[in-house]
């Protein structure tokens, strides 16, 4: 800019001096957000699916295309939705919302349908990833943190966030629980005196594992998710794995699973296996029990490999434009049905779809330590 009157140079040199300090702070948030993708890549997971899993991932746009938006009676927001024309209804006014299959499920899990998702390892199905840049308020003048890493091989500075991976799958398969009468009952010596029925599918399923990094070239801790429960694990640089460190429920009382001791890592990439059917992610292969009455267990080994760092949506909270879907707050499947005894207890052959992946509650918080 060339000022060509006096009194205009102080305003010009104040505007310039300006625009350059924005110039300069995008350049090095852009810096940044690249420093922390690599990071967010690097230590994606390596998940191995289930043996004989039949419900894959997928991606959530082709699962939009085979759902439309409802009320729990199925009575749809407008008659002529679709992806195309119309985005999902958002915000507060979408908490009472499902999103319904536009054919009947027991159709659709009939014949090879979007229900079963694509094979990570022969399709590219996105993992989604939620950014958390804590440093945002502690910056000095010219954007960098005061605090450099003392890892001598490790000279930028410092990043301390957290991410949390999602992943999708369009359907998740129930547990066969054993019944007398309407009561569940235990299985006495892998024994069911009763009778044996699959309970809690449902059409949609989010699950998610989360790492923090408080400022070194690898997380401190990562974050397992499994059903209403979860586990922290601290990083050992040294060993190249994460210890158990504790374990909590979410909602209700029933579940007290027994996590495994250690997170393995290659080349970074934490190993975890995807439950069969219910997709829990467990850091060891074998059967896992999470609930003991009813009894039931995830079942887990070494199938389908998805390498999930080669295909990722990034997206950074406050600096990333999310996309529309990730703003509905309603349930991402249909409504409960085929209930025992009442449907407010909720134990249902098909339970309601979850929620989407921006929750009240996180597994890491910026302004203190778990």
């Amino acid at each position: 800019m060339i000022c060509l009157q006096d009194y205009k140079n102080y305003r010009c040199l104040v505007f310039s001096i300006v625009a350059a300090f924005v110039t300069l702070q995008d350049v090095q948030a852009q810096a940044e957000t690249e420093r922390i993708d690599e990071l967010v890549r690097r230590w994606a997971p390596k998940i191995y699916l289930a043996p004989n899993e039949i419900f894959f991932p997928l991606s959530i746009e082709e699962f939009l295309e085979h759902v439309y938006p409802g009320d729990d009676y199925a009575r749809p927001v407008t008659d002529d939705w679709s992806t195309e024309n119309n985005h999902l209804p958002q915000g507060k006014s979408s908490k009472s919302l499902f999103l319904h299959t536009r054919k009947d499920i027991e159709t659709l899990r009939n014949q090879s349908s979007f229900l079963n998702g694509r094979d990570p390892s022969k399709h590219p199905v996105p993992l989604y990833v939620i950014v958390t840049n804590c440093d945002l308020s502690s910056r000095t003048f010219f954007g960098y943190s005061n605090d450099i890493s003392t890892d001598t091989n490790i000279t930028e500075p410092d990043l301390h966030f957290h991410v949390t991976y999602w992943l999708f799958y369009p359907y998740n398969e129930g547990k066969e629980v054993c019944y007398m009468g309407k009561i569940p009952a235990p299985i006495i010596f892998n024994t069911c005196f009763g009778r044996r029925k699959l309970y809690g599918d449902h059409v949609g399923d989010f699950e998610h594992l989360s790492l923090y990094f408080r400022g070194k070239p690898y997380p401190d801790e990562i974050f397992l998710s499994v059903h209403d429960s979860g586990v922290y694990y601290k990083y050992n640089p040294v060993k190249k794995k994460f210890k158990y460190k504790h374990q909590v429920t979410r909602k209700g009382i029933v579940q007290r699973p027994k996590f495994p001791p250690t997170v393995r890592t290659s080349r970074g990439h934490p190993i975890l296996f995807s439950a069969k059917g219910s997709h829990g992610l467990w850091s060891s292969p074998g059967d896992h029990y999470f609930v003991r009455v009813p009894r039931l267990t995830d079942q887990n080994g070494y199938g389908v490999v998805w390498k999930t760092w080669k295909y990722m949506k990034i997206f950074h909270l406050g600096f990333t434009q999310p996309p529309t879907w990730m703003k509905y707050q309603g349930r991402w499947g249909n409504p409960k049905s085929n209930c025992l005894l009442a449907k407010r207890l909720g134990i249902c052959q098909l339970s309601d779809g979850p929620m989407g992946i921006i929750r009240d509650v996180q597994d890491f918080y910026c302004d203190k330590e778990k």
